[in-house]
């Protein structure tokens, strides 16, 4: 076989990765870049939708690099993109305004009027979910897109086209922005999840035509070739076929092999997710976790925390630069400088807790307004306490959606554990004890670019089904299994976390910090 190597980009909210990889899933070569994140006013998280084309390329020609392979020898490129993201195009087009990011919180000024406009058209939160697959958020693009149409009318009256990031990626790479990754098409809440149509009765409720959505197609369909200026930029070779990706998650479930219905993906990057697969249409009778399509016509269950290893991130940058100047200095990494510190507090960190609320609550509880806070905190307490914290506070946030997969019917059958969370021995212990579940692992923690891999093989004829990709590509190694002494502890410390938040949101303590802030 000629062409025997792929290439799988990870456009993700922090930073973009590309990833070549050859057909049993080794790493050939890899290479990462920062995005350039802006905050032009509170709430806003936006990227120049320009300068992430240069991130691509950047990533690109040093994955090539360091791969040391031919690029003839790639035989397709395909894509994972963060989703609940947009972008806007115009009739040239180019881009109407920044990219509006899954963070961006100015969308909650449009919550009252939305359901203003659903209850005038006899439409539940229920009957919205029944429709869509997705329960009622301000944390949705239609959200983003309403407040934006608001916002700047002049610029809206420019906006011919939207699209998921994936029309962003595959058009920088010289794929067709007018076809959207058709798994992902309920974060829109506009088209029905299963036929993908657009619904009437939700254009009339909001007001955005639907015309103005790229058309989707399957993951895995083939979406155009690299273009001159891309072979240009990275050294692929014009001609190489492009594959549309999927999702971040989507990609996730592939690429640590979840192809079995049952099957439990838990990632921890900038935000943690928790996915189960489905050979079935099984729609959440609680109508909390939301349903996408998975790669190769299955579905997936799913629920979000806004920040997971963000929230580790922050700690990172706003508490410990004396740590980040010391590990400089001995050639090793922080985060390892980090959890070296929380390896020695007990489970508990001795009644510290943390409330993992940086940009609000995802799933379950849907609260926008819930701000991030350490809880029991006493004279004893040091930093690794507080790092420990950060890490349980995330894991208890996971095991809250479990508790949702639990209790919907769904059969599960066993646990994989991926992303930047799963390099750290500590915090696969601690989701192993917070689950009260084995957790096991794969060999590549960058589970979404293998993900993209897979697809792309996929999509080309390489594998006839994404079954026979995860045989051939996707590696099992450790299973990390719970400590009963520490179970006890972690079910006590979640329910005293569940309980904080009710009495914060009950007593309107996140509205007013929030409306505080916003002064």
């Amino acid at each position: 076989m000629a062409n025997k190597y792929l290439l799988g980009v990870d456009f993700g909210t922090t930073g973009t990765r590309s990833i070549i990889y050859d057909l049993q899933g080794n790493e050939l070569g890899n290479a990462y870049k920062e995005n350039i994140i802006t905050y032009p006013e509170p709430g806003s998280y936006e990227y120049d939708g320009h300068s992430c084309a240069q991130v691509c390329y950047e990533t690109t020609a040093l994955a090539l690099k360091r791969s040391g392979i031919d690029p003839h020898d790639i035989a397709a490129v395909s894509f994972s993109a963060i989703r609940g993201c947009f972008g806007m195009y115009d009739e040239n087009d180019e881009f109407v305004h920044p990219l509006i990011l899954w963070p961006d919180n100015r969308s909650l000024c449009k919550v009252p009027w939305m359901e203003e406009r659903l209850a005038a058209l006899g439409i539940t939160h229920d009957g919205l979910y029944d429709l869509t697959l997705f329960p009622f958020s301000p944390g949705w693009p239609s959200a983003r897109i309403l407040y934006f149409k608001n916002r700047w009318p002049e610029k809206w009256e420019r906006v011919k086209k939207i699209g998921s990031l994936q029309t962003v990626v595959q058009k920088i790479y010289g794929g067709d922005s007018n076809l959207d990754d058709a798994e992902d098409v309920g974060w829109f809440q506009q088209h029905d999840a299963v036929t993908c149509k657009p619904l009437p009765q939700m254009q009339e409720a909001w007001g955005i035509p639907s015309e103005l959505f790229a058309k989707f197609v399957p993951t895995g369909t083939v979406i155009g070739k690299v273009s001159r200026e891309c072979a240009e930029q990275t050294g692929l070779i014009e001609g190489t076929p492009l594959v549309c990706g999927s999702g971040d998650q989507e990609c996730m479930i592939v690429g640590t092999g979840c192809t079995e219905s049952g099957t439990v993906s838990t990632s921890i990057g900038t935000c943690g997710c928790i996915i189960v697969r489905s050979d079935e249409l099984h729609p959440d009778p609680s109508r909390k976790l939301n349903i996408c399509g998975s790669p190769g016509g299955a579905w997936q269950m799913e629920g979000t925390t806004s920040a997971a290893g963000q929230g580790y991130r922050w700690f990172r940058d706003a508490l410990c630069q004396p740590e980040i100047g010391i590990a400089k200095q001995r050639g090793m990494d922080v985060y390892d400088m980090l959890n070296e510190l929380a390896e020695e507090v007990p489970a508990g960190c001795n009644g510290l807790m943390f409330l993992p609320y940086l940009v609000g609550a995802e799933t379950p509880k849907f609260n926008r307004f819930a701000t991030g806070a350490f809880l029991g905190c006493n004279i004893e307490h040091r930093k690794g306490a507080f790092v420990r914290a950060v890490m349980e506070g995330a894991c208890y946030e996971l095991k809250a959606m479990l508790e949702v997969f639990r209790q919907s019917g769904l059969t599960l059958a066993k646990h994989r554990f991926s992303s930047g969370g799963s390099r750290s021995a500590l915090w696969n212990q601690i989701l192993a004890d917070v689950y009260n579940e084995p957790i096991t692992n794969v060999a590549t923690s960058e589970a979404t670019g293998l993900g993209a891999a897979m697809i792309a093989a996929v999509g080309v004829g390489l594998y006839s089904n994404y079954e026979e990709a995860a045989r051939e590509m996707v590696r099992v190694t450790k299973t990390w299994e719970p400590n009963p002494e520490n179970v006890k502890i972690y079910e006590e410390g979640y329910a005293l976390m569940q309980d904080a938040y009710e009495t914060l949101t009950q007593n309107n303590i996140f509205r007013r910090i929030y409306e505080f802030n916003n002064r």
